[in-house]
């Protein structure tokens, strides 16, 4: 594993935040600590990443705003409630932290009229905040593990890696089974 860390867990971080981003930064954060991924390497690449994806969803919604499914999804009473708020700093910081909300809110702002500048402003210190912060959760969480177990060995590694990205997994498919049971019931109830 330590080998295939140093050769690709950069990538590997890039191409993750297109996944799962929390999880991603977690296990990295940890990575970090245990000296198998450089931690000043790490910050841009994980921003990079998150950076892409926000971009393809914004610009899913600037130029895609006008399909019948896009608009159907841009008219929800929840997005709706938005145009208020919605370019705000606290806004691009919040939806960051609220899981499931982020590939929305960058196709709703995408669909707006808002500047790509401004986006781009707003968008640069909610990310930056977003991945110090879950990398650093990683590392403090290597930190304690070495406290508690002493120094980690390869096996011990890959177990925590593993067990890390096995709990991102689980998390992310009980809050989606959650979303769709929300979604079948305001069906069935009528509501959008």
């Amino acid at each position: 594993m330590e080998a295939f860390l140093a050769r690709y867990g950069l990538l590997a971080v890039f191409v993750g935040m297109w996944v799962e981003g929390e999880t991603v930064l977690l296990v990295s954060g940890f990575l970090a600590h245990q000296r198998l991924i450089s931690l000043w390497a790490l910050l841009p690449v994980a921003f990079l990443g998150a950076f892409s994806v926000d971009n393809a969803f914004y610009a899913a919604g600037r130029f895609l705003s006008s399909h019948p499914r896009v608009r159907r999804f841009l008219e929800r009473p929840a997005l709706q409630r938005l145009h208020r708020h919605g370019e705000s700093w606290g806004a691009f910081l919040l939806v960051r932290f609220l899981y499931g909300t982020r590939a929305p809110f960058m196709v709703y702002l995408g669909s707006r009229p808002l500047p790509y500048a401004r986006f781009v402003l707003r968008e640069v210190p909610a990310l930056l905040l977003w991945s110090a912060l879950w990398i650093f959760f990683g590392h403090a969480l290597g930190r304690a593990l070495v406290v508690l177990l002493g120094e980690l060995h390869s096996s011990h590694r890959t177990a925590v890696v593993a067990i890390l990205a096995l709990a991102g997994l689980l998390v992310m498919l009980i809050l989606a089974a959650g979303t769709r049971v929300r979604s079948r019931r305001a069906a069935a109830l009528g509501t959008p």
